[in-house]
């Protein structure tokens, strides 16, 4: 099946990217330990024509797995002889290219999972256990009031619900803002209920099925806890392998279980000018 086989081509070079990457993460430290010295005599050593013939590598792969999506390919950045020079700027953009990778794999596997289940639905496919909100699914998808029917950029926003409280409409003002700004639509589960018997889980998980994306406001203006609600739908996106975003309040202390994840910070007291800048530095990070 194609479909199984650009998955293996672009794993195997998400495997060979992050490989490379951590090559270069120890080369820093050789450089450093050594003085900087050339990188001849290192363990580690990356050289251009290397690092170029894994950019073709993968440019091939992106261009072969994803026809319906050229821009996966058309934007990957090949190097040639000259250009990144450091072992620092190498990870750095080795990094970003893991991303596009895994936003490329999660489409791939959404269109298998889609032709698997021969779905109605184009862009992924429902788990048997959740196909009782097809409906539901569909409603969300065909309202174009909302603006609900591009599934490619669809943001589901999860946040602490309380009426009245300005901070927490601020925040949620500018996260709508500044990704309708960026060309994508915002959505948050109070915006409208889909499923006919009005069930809350069933709603949350429409939204989540039919957003390619995902943020995660974590905040202490209210209480000091990574909020229930907001921990089991941010769980669910990640389980689903989709991209999602902790956008975390600068004075909110991480718990443990979240602390192997990159987040972005915004400032309580400069939310509309620090929460549009840390969703562009996500969706810079994302490649999109």
């Amino acid at each position: 099946m194609a479909t199984d086989t650009s998955h293996l081509e672009v794993t195997a070079c998400l495997a060979s990217i992050e490989r490379m990457a951590e090559r270069a993460r120890l080369l820093s430290s050789e450089f450093d330990r050594n003085g900087r010295r050339g990188a001849a005599s290192l363990n580690n050593a990356i050289s251009f024509p290397e690092l170029c013939a894994l950019d073709r590598l993968c440019k091939d792969a992106l261009e072969r797995a994803l026809p319906e999506h050229p821009a996966y390919a058309a934007n990957w950045h090949i190097n040639e002889n000259s250009g990144l020079s450091t072992p620092e700027e190498i990870h750095s953009e080795l990094l970003k290219k893991k991303q596009i990778l895994l936003t490329a794999l999660h489409v791939i596997e959404a269109r298998r999972g889609a032709e698997a289940a021969k779905s109605e639905i184009p862009k992924y496919g429902l788990p048997k256990e959740y196909r009782k909100i097809a409906d539901s699914v569909e409603r969300f998808l065909a309202d174009r009031g909302l603006q609900c029917n591009d599934y490619d950029h669809n943001v589901f926003i999860m946040t602490r619900f309380e009426r009245g409280n300005k901070q927490l409409e601020i925040i949620d003002k500018s996260i709508r803002y500044a990704l309708t700004a960026r060309g994508f639509a915002a959505h948050r589960a109070d915006d409208r209920i889909y499923p006919n018997d009005r069930n809350l889980w069933d709603n949350a998980c429409t939204y989540m099925f039919c957003c390619k994306f995902g943020i995660a406001v974590l905040e202490n203006i209210i209480a000091d806890e990574f909020n229930p609600n907001v921990a089991l739908e941010y769980g669910f996106m990640r389980a689903l392998a989709k991209p999602t975003l902790l956008l975390k309040e600068s004075s909110f202390k991480a718990r443990a279980d979240i602390l192997g994840t990159v987040w972005e910070e915004f400032n309580i007291f400069e939310i509309t000018e620090t929460v549009p800048a840390a969703i562009d530095r996500w969706l810079r990070d994302l490649g999109v």
